[in-house]
C-alpha cells in the first residue's frame, strides 16, 4: 500500500507542468521579456557579496534564477504560472496588484524552488529561484547590488 501511495505522489508531481517548460514557452513569445541567471553567474555574484557571509552563502546555494516580465497584464500567463506552483507561502493584494509566493521542496539534488507571481495594472512578473537556500533569505536578493 505504501509503495502505491508513493508512486501516486510521484506520478502526480510528474504530471504537473514544470517551470522550465513554462519559461521556455513564454521566454520566446512576443510581448514578454526574459532573463536567466545560471550557477556561474551566482558564483560571480558571490564574490561581490564582500564581507556579508550570509548573502554569499545564499548566492552560493542558488543554481538558477529565471524572470519573465509580460508587457501587459496577461491572465493566461498568470494562470499558467500558478499551474506550475506548488505550496502557497503567502499572498498579498494592494492597490490592484497581487503578489503570491510559492515553494516546492525536494527537487533534484534536494533543491527547493521559490516562485513569485506578481500581477496587476502596474506589472506582471514571474520570478523563479532554484537551489539550496533558506526561503526566508530569498528576499535579500532584491537589495543586492553588485559593485
Amino acid at each position: 500500500f505504501l509503495t502505491l501511495l508513493m508512486l501516486s505522489v510521484v506520478g502526480a508531481r510528474a504530471q504537473q507542468p514544470s517551470f522550465i517548460e513554462f519559461f521556455g514557452n513564454y521566454a520566446v513569445r512576443e510581448g514578454f521579456t526574459s532573463v536567466e541567471l545560471g550557477r556561474r553567474m551566482m558564483q560571480m555574484m558571490t564574490r561581490q557579496a564582500g564581507t556579508d557571509a550570509s548573502l554569499a552563502q545564499l548566492l552560493q546555494g542558488i543554481s538558477s534564477i529565471r524572470i519573465i516580465v509580460a508587457d501587459t497584464l496577461d491572465r493566461d500567463f498568470v494562470a499558467a504560472a500558478r499551474e506550475v506552483a506548488d505550496k502557497l507561502l503567502s499572498s498579498l493584494s494592494e492597490e490592484g496588484q497581487t503578489a503570491r509566493c510559492y515553494l516546492a521542496e525536494g527537487g533534484r539534488n534536494g533543491e527547493s524552488e521559490f516562485l513569485m507571481v506578481t500581477y496587476g495594472p502596474k506589472e506582471t512578473v514571474v520570478i523563479d529561484v532554484v537551489g539550496t537556500f533558506d526561503v526566508t533569505e530569498v528576499s535579500r536578493l532584491s537589495s543586492f547590488r553588485p559593485r
